[in-house]
């Protein structure tokens, strides 16, 4: 767990940690504020919404750092396109970035959900325009659910079981980026992880979601590890369960490195390290001959990362084999429900009828 987490988790003891936390919570006072400012100026129309000609979807959450929005856009994407939708993703890239910028996202999508177009630019009303001179019929709002500047036609919150309120402060004093009240905006919420936590909390979670949310659908998705890929010879694909009862140390680069720990015990590894890096870490050679060197140290037999990360680990050398371990979101509940009406959505507002006299 980084330095930030453990203070505002509270894990973090002592007197300088506390006065962390208490600098944290006067911060989060003027966060809030000048959320609830931005809500009002959108309420009295000072700042204006605009709406694209064609179905909005946005695919967003509550919290900072990782819940599976990546994986989810794609499933959701690639399904649709299954159905002869015509479907491009708009993003806002990482920091928001330039138009047209590339970065691991981009790359992993690019192999995940081949033949759907992806639009990275800060200005997502001007990339859904080019994407829908494009043909785009439906767009995929990448991290769009605080993204009040443009309207949209379909909300879906996913919420992480493993953190699912971030620690029950807004930031930066917790990993909240609104209050929970939040989700009475949603449409459908998705509990990702569902399988992770005891039945007890699940249940704890799952009543204070509909409580928050009695009006949307709510459903359930695990991550679900797929396949490994040896960086070095990408023909070399395994089964996840090759790793069982096998040492190796795990590294990662992602808003929510817990849940890549999770998947890596899900497959039975023997986990001697594991190392949580930045989101979208740049790596050097430095980093990569200091994770080696440990793996040696600790007797592993592998390194470990995520697919996000491999993409960007294709240019260095290894004296131990690197595997990438895929994972993918599988809905679990709900999920004929969830997309019965993102598809009548797109069936009302696209074609002019109802969903069940297209299919």
């Amino acid at each position: 767990m980084r330095l930030y987490e453990r203070i505002v988790s509270g894990h973090q003891k002592g007197l300088l940690a506390t006065l962390a936390r208490a600098t944290l919570a006067f911060l989060a006072l003027l966060y809030i504020g000048a959320y609830y400012l931005r809500r009002l100026f959108y309420g009295l129309h000072i700042i204006r919404k605009r709406r694209l000609p064609v179905p909005v979807i946005s695919v967003g959450n509550l919290t900072l750092g990782g819940t599976g929005k990546t994986p989810f856009v794609m499933m959701l994407a690639n399904r649709l396109k299954e159905k002869g939708v015509k479907v491009a993703v708009l993003s806002r890239g990482y920091g928001g970035g330039t138009d047209g910028a590339a970065n691991d996202e981009t790359a992993m999508f690019a192999v995940e959900a081949p033949g759907v177009p992806l639009y990275v630019s800060p200005n997502r009303y001007k990339s859904g325009l080019k994407a829908v001179e494009e043909g785009a019929q439906v767009l995929i709002l990448d991290d769009g659910f605080q993204h009040w500047r443009l309207k949209r036609d379909f909300d879906i919150v996913l919420v992480d079981a493993i953190n699912p309120f971030g620690y029950g402060f807004i930031f930066p004093r917790g990993f909240l980026r609104e209050p929970v009240s939040a989700l009475r905006r949603a449409d459908a919420i998705v509990l990702t992880h569902s399988d992770v936590p005891v039945p007890q909390m699940k249940k704890v979670m799952i009543e204070a979601i509909r409580r928050w949310a009695p009006k949307a659908l709510f459903a359930e998705a695990r991550h679900n590890p797929t396949k490994l890929v040896r960086i070095d010879k990408k023909e070399d694909e395994r089964k996840p369960d090759f790793l069982k009862g096998k040492a190796v140390l795990g590294f990662c680069g992602l808003g929510n490195p817990l849940s890549f720990f999770v998947s890596l015990a899900q497959i039975g590894a023997l986990i001697k390290a594991f190392f949580p890096l930045p989101d979208h870490f740049f790596y050097k050679a430095r980093m990569i001959a200091t994770l080696e060197t440990l793996a040696k140290k600790f007797n592993c037999f592998c390194l470990v990362t995520t697919f996000k990360d491999a993409v960007k680990l294709a240019g260095f050398q290894f004296e131990l084999p690197l595997f990438a371990l895929g994972v993918e979101l599988v809905l679990v509940q709900a999920e004929a429900e969830l997309f019965d009406r993102i598809f009548g959505v797109i069936a009302d507002m696209v074609y002019g009828v109802t969903f069940k006299e297209i299919i």
